[in-house]
């Protein structure tokens, strides 16, 4: 059940991200517990509106405001998510991030408890994880993912320049099947527009199967598509193939990486990227 409970948080994440939010008090307990700790007792909130309440008193201080899970832990019934929220304070302009942690406690597939963190510490003390420290397994993992120099200045970037300049021209050359076949291209539908958005990916066709090692790990733009509509389509060479993500956060992207044996292309991943995560797609035509 544990594994279910990650998928019912994760498909909230997506809700929330679409502004869905009745989509998400489909899997909220009508007793619900909120318990804002950073701002102590005013940060208390019970039953389905007082979910409402909580989001809004939360984020109605700022506007651009964004939530990026970044990684999901399992720990019994508990599922404790790692986030980075990017906002600009309402009238100053002044943009602010900053991670924090939420518990989501399940029973029956609804969310009973939900406590918001500030500090990883506290956090993974209060989900009863506390015996992880900086040689666990869960920073192993974290560790596995991340690249040198990761960060949010990193990040900012490298999006930046691959998404403004890089990008734009691959694309165009990859549409027109102009460019080396060390690269592809990905077709995801935009989880907003709805309409179909496209970016250049390493050649990871491999039979019946395409690999990918994403640069941004859960931040990626099309990692949050795929989230919302895991049907995809990828171009490889002149060819276009449709097919089925899946996110795949368990396996270990430097082993991946080592399978697919792209030198040029992982070195250029790992020099700009912050955090790796891995994805295949199952293609329809090649499977048959």
């Amino acid at each position: 059940m544990s594994q279910e409970n990650v998928e019912i948080v994760r498909r909230d994440y997506v809700a929330f991200d679409r502004g869905d939010f009745n989509a998400i008090l489909e899997d909220v307990d009508p007793e619900v517990a909120i318990q804002a700790h950073p701002r102590g007792d005013e940060g208390k909130y019970e039953g389905k509106d007082g979910f409402l309440r909580f989001i809004r008193e939360w984020i109605e201080p700022f506007e651009a405001f964004t939530q990026t899970p970044e990684e999901f832990i399992e720990a019994g019934d508990l599922v404790v998510v790692r986030v980075l929220q990017r906002a600009r304070g309402k009238g100053s302009g002044v943009p602010v991030e900053g991670h924090f942690w939420l518990l989501h406690l399940m029973r029956d597939g609804k969310v009973i408890k939900l406590d918001l963190y500030d500090n990883e510490t506290q956090a993974l003390k209060a989900a009863g994880l506390s015996e992880y420290t900086e040689t666990s397994a869960l920073d192993e993992k974290r560790r596995d993912r991340q690249l040198p120099g990761s960060g949010p200045l990193k990040r900012r970037l490298s999006k930046f320049s691959t998404v403004r300049v890089v990008n734009p021209i691959v694309r165009g050359l990859l549409e027109r099947g102009l460019f080396p076949k060390t690269h592809a291209l990905l077709e995801t539908t935009g989880r907003v527009s709805g309409k179909p958005r496209r970016t250049p990916v390493g050649n990871g066709l491999r039979g019946d199967k395409f690999w990918i090692v994403t640069e941004h790990g859960w931040a990626a733009d099309y990692v949050k598509n795929i989230e919302r509509n895991p049907r995809v389509r990828v171009k490889v060479g002149r060819s276009w193939h449709s097919g089925t993500a899946q996110i795949l956060p368990e396996e270990d992207p430097r082993e991946r990486l080592r399978k697919l044996h792209r030198p040029v292309n992982d070195s250029l991943l790992k020099a700009v990227g912050t955090e790796m995560l891995v994805i295949r797609v199952d293609l329809d035509d090649l499977a048959r």
